[in-house]
This record gives structure tokens, C-alpha cells and sequence, in this order.
């Protein structure tokens, strides 16, 4: 029976060592703890052992697993395809089994190209019993990819940057890094956010991607906060011809996820019927985007919305809260074109719900709506006579305390009554766990609304007001309906941008995104 002096040397013996003791340190260090493992002995025994008998080096460099996974990965080209999925994966740590079977079975259903990130991240910590490698689980080895491609002109994938998986602002600092071109970088977290452009310049959008593999975090608190906000996801790019399209996608525990109109579970691909909810980009009756607007009801059509929920409905472009008394030029443009009637305006608003009613309708109430009760107070009607009697109606309306939701909502009960579903300030519309009351104006202690206030919440919210898509952990902004060029923005940066809210029946969100009137290509 041999000692354990003599189990040692025999399983060195069976292995090479780099050329010298300062080269590949680490693989050196993992080579003493998996035999001290298998031996049931300390590693500091096994390298005094090796030192002591003299064990021989070899003269040609260890190249580890991780080193050819980083080399090939580095190499990866993207090839031309209609549709890619981006995804990133931490080393030393599994895939979710059971989303990686889905998103194979999506990836095969569109015949797409899979990218997956290669994430480096160290935790001593870690359950899983293959931590002391390094390497990625060798299921997305196919897919690695440390490169960084133009996959449309408008859009580049920075596979080639390694951002901390712990990193609460993952898009920080990366920006301006494409140029003109809008970017994915690979992230545990899934983010979104518009960066403003000059009137001649394209849209830019840069995202996160989500991740394959499972949670895998030190018990640090910003270990902890990783942890409660990784997402098990991908992001979708789709290429249709001069333009592209992209979205976020979010898998449930058991792996399963929706994208659009497919629900991909058991590693089956089937068709939706229809989604619970879809919050719209402010719609700003009477600023209309007609190309939008067809592009807006065919999406609601693809989709059967149970509700569909309205922010901004009405303008006030009437009531000239942003021109009246600064800018007479406008109000007279708007007086020469019959812009200036409040009647005309609620007409409008009038049709444009009329023409929407199958989708459910939710009135939010919001900052533009409440345009017209504020116009009572600041404006006499002898001051704007056009208007007179329409004043003096609205005041006996307010007065008599017939408006508890403000005007715009007893205009819209007036004409629809029970067919329309108005909402108040204070009242909550929660859809599978996300609310979708909330306008987005109105911040914490009266301060002005933000994204990084509502995503404190301890709830799931979508918000609008702001005009600029976003999504950051817990907290989605829509963009607009409307026309961009509005009087009060025009000339300087925008991050405006057309897009929509979708909530699934498996309580996962998605941000939808309209450009020259199109939003898919699935059909």
C-alpha cells in the first residue's frame, strides 16, 4: 500500500506543470487543491511534497481551459442573419438549465444566432462545486463571444466589454462609445435608456442583455443587491432591411419566458393570444403621429390587450399652458389655425378614443390632462373669449364638484360613461404585479418624477411623462405617441423616442419600440 507521500508524487506525475513557477500561477495553485482534494490533504502539503522530491517541470506552457475559451471567443465573427439573441454568462457558474433549453428551442424557431457574453466574475464564496474553475460551463462554449461587431449600420453588440456583474448602472460611461450607432453590452441586469441626439442625427438607444447562467454573488451587500436584481434573459435583435428592431426578454423561475407573440416553454415554441395589459407613450390627442398611430393599432391588434392604458391624453394645446402669455406669435398661428377651441380639442380627444374603444381603454391621469383644470384658474374668460362659454360650463362643472378626476375624466365619463375607465391621482391599476396607475410627474414629497425615484418602489411600476423609453431593475418608462417636434422642445437634444409598454400573462414586461412605423417582424 503506498504512503501518501507516494499517492502525491503519483498524481503529479500525471500532470504537466508550466515552465516556470511564476507562469500561470493560479493553474499551479488549482493543480495543489484538486489533488489535496481528491487525496484528502491540505494543498500546502502536496506543494511541500512536490518541492521536496523535486518533481519535474515540463518546458512547454500550461494553456488553461479558460485561456482557449477567451482566445476563440475573442475571435468569434458574427455571421448574417435576420434575427440574434444576445445573452451573457458568468465563468464558474451553470446556465439555468431550463431556459437554456427554451432559448435553443426560440433560437432554432427563428433560425437565429446566438452570442452569449463571456462574464468574469470571482466569488469565493460560491455553492457551486466547480468554483475553482474558471472556465464557462461548457454548454454556451458554442456561442462564446468577446468580440465587438456591427451587426446593422445603426447597431454594435460589445461583446468586448467586461463590465462588473455587481455594477448597479451597468450603461454608465458607455454611451459614446459606438459613436452614431446604438449598442448592447453583456449584463446580468436588464436596462434601457435613450441618449439625446441632435435633430439631424439618429435615434440611439443602448441596452443590457441579461444572463444564461444562474445567480452566483458574494455575501457582500453589493453581492446581495446583484443578486436581487439579475435577470435570467436575452435581447433580441431583429433586422428589417434599412432598420432594426430590439428588445429586452425576461424568463420566469422555471425558465420558461415571452417574446411579443411567443411563449417558449418545455422547450416549445406556441403562439399568444393575447396580453394582459399594454401601456401606451404619451398620446398627446391633436400632436398626432399618423405613422405611429397605424403602427400603435396594428401592435394592439397583434396583441388583444385586456387593457390598454392611456397616458397624456389630452394636450391643451387649447389652453396654451407652455405659449400663453410668452409667445403671442404662437397663439396667434394657433388662433389663424383653429387650434385654439377647447371644444375642438375634446372633439378630437372624442374620436381618437372612439376610434380605440375595442382596446380597453384605461384614462391615466397626468400632468397634461390636468392642463384644463389649471386653466380655469389661471385665465378669466373675458381674456380669452373664444372660449367663453365653454369657461364658464367647465366652472360650473368644477364648482358644483362634479370633477373629482379632473375635467378631461368628466368629459371623457360624459361621453363614453362606463365604456372608458378613468383613473385618479391617487388610485392604483396593478396588471400581473405591475402598476400602471401612475403618470411619472410626480415624484417623492412633491419633487418632479424620475425613473431612479420609482425604481425604489416596492413594487414592479410602468411610468411615462418624460417621453424617453427607459428601463432600470424594477421600473419601466414609456416613450411617445405623439408627434417630436412640439413648440417647447424644438431646436436642442431630444431622447424622445416612439414606444410602448407590453405586460405578459407571466407577470415579465417588455418595452416595445417603433421606428418609421414598424415594430416586428414577427408575424
Amino acid at each position: 500500500m503506498m504512503t501518501t507521500k507516494e499517492r502525491i508524487l503519483n498524481e503529479l506525475s500525471k500532470i504537466e506543470f508550466p515552465e516556470s513557477k511564476y507562469k500561470n500561477r493560479l493553474h499551479i495553485s488549482k493543480i495543489y487543491k484538486e489533488v489535496a482534494k481528491k487525496l484528502d490533504v491540505s494543498p500546502g502539503y502536496v506543494k511541500a511534497t512536490r518541492l521536496r522530491h523535486g518533481h519535474t517541470l515540463s518546458t512547454e506552457p500550461v494553456e488553461s481551459k479558460i485561456d482557449q475559451q477567451v482566445k476563440v471567443a475573442k475571435e468569434r465573427k458574427a455571421g448574417k442573419k435576420k434575427y440574434y439573441f444576445m445573452t451573457w454568462a458568468q465563468n464558474a457558474t451553470p446556465v439555468h438549465d431550463m431556459f437554456w433549453e427554451n432559448l435553443l428551442a426560440y433560437k432554432d424557431h427563428l433560425d437565429a444566432e446566438l452570442l452569449v457574453v463571456a462574464g468574469r466574475y470571482r466569488n469565493p464564496t460560491s455553492v457551486f462545486n466547480d468554483a475553482a474553475h474558471e472556465e464557462c460551463d461548457l454548454k454556451v462554449e458554442p456561442y462564446l463571444d468577446l468580440n465587438r461587431h456591427v451587426i446593422h449600420d445603426g447597431l454594435c453588440v460589445m461583446s468586448d466589454i467586461k463590465i462588473q456583474p455587481t455594477a448597479s448602472k451597468p450603461l454608465t460611461g458607455v454611451e459614446s462609445m459606438t459613436g452614431r450607432r446604438s449598442a448592447i453590452v453583456g449584463h446580468p441586469r436588464q436596462h434601457l435608456a435613450v441618449v439625446p441626439t441632435l435633430p439631424s442625427s439618429s435615434d440611439k438607444v443602448i441596452l443590457s442583455s441579461g444572463a444564461c447562467t444562474l445567480p452566483n454573488y458574494t455575501d457582500s451587500k453589493s453581492g446581495k443587491k446583484g443578486e436581487f436584481h439579475h435577470v435570467v434573459g436575452f435581447t433580441i435583435i431583429e433586422i428589417d432591411g434599412d432598420i432594426f428592431h430590439i428588445r429586452q426578454v425576461s424568463s420566469c423561475d422555471d425558465g420558461s419566458f415571452t417574446d411579443l407573440i411567443y411563449n417558449v416553454s418545455g422547450g416549445k415554441v406556441s403562439r399568444i393570444d393575447n396580453v394582459p395589459a399594454v401601456k401606451l407613450g404619451d398620446v398627446h390627442c391633436g400632436q398626432d403621429n399618423p405613422e405611429v398611430m397605424t403602427a400603435t393599432k396594428q401592435m394592439l391588434d397583434l396583441l388583444k390587450p385586456g387593457a390598454t392604458i392611456v397616458p397624456d391624453i389630452f394636450d391643451g394645446y387649447s389652453v396654451a399652458k407652455h405659449d400663453r402669455g410668452k409667445n403671442p406669435i404662437e397663439m396667434f398661428n394657433r388662433m389663424k389655425n383653429g387650434m385654439n377651441d377647447i371644444q375642438d380639442e375634446l372633439d378630437n380627444m372624442f374620436k381618437w378614443i372612439n376610434d380605440h374603444l375595442e382596446y380597453n381603454l384605461v384614462i391615466e391621469s397626468a400632468n397634461h390632462n390636468d392642463h384644463l383644470d389649471q386653466y380655469l384658474c389661471s385665465t378669466h374668460w373675458t381674456d380669452d373669449l373664444v372660449n367663453a362659454e365653454k369657461y364658464v360650463e367647465l366652472l360650473s362643472v368644477k364648482l358644483a364638484g362634479q370633477a373629482p378626476l379632473g375635467l378631461v375624466a368628466y368629459e371623457i365619463n360624459q361621453m363614453f360613461g362606463n365604456d372608458v375607465h378613468c383613473l385618479g391621482r391617487d388610485d392604483s391599476f396593478k396588471v400581473e404585479g405591475w402598476e400602471l396607475g401612475q403618470h411619472g410627474d410626480k415624484g417623492a414629497n412633491g419633487s418632479r418624477g424620475s425613473v431612479n425615484q420609482f425604481k425604489k418602489l416596492p413594487t414592479k411600476i410602468v411610468i411615462a411623462h418624460s417621453h424617453s423609453p427607459a428601463r432600470e431593475d424594477g421600473c419601466i418608462r414609456t416613450g411617445i405617441y405623439c408627434k417630436r417636434n412640439m413648440s417647447y422642445v424644438s431646436g436642442g437634444m431630444s431622447s424622445w423616442l416612439e414606444g410602448h409598454a407590453v405586460i405578459h400573462h407571466d407577470g415579465k414586461a417588455q418595452i416595445i419600440l417603433i421606428t418609421k412605423g414598424r415594430f416586428t417582424t414577427l408575424s
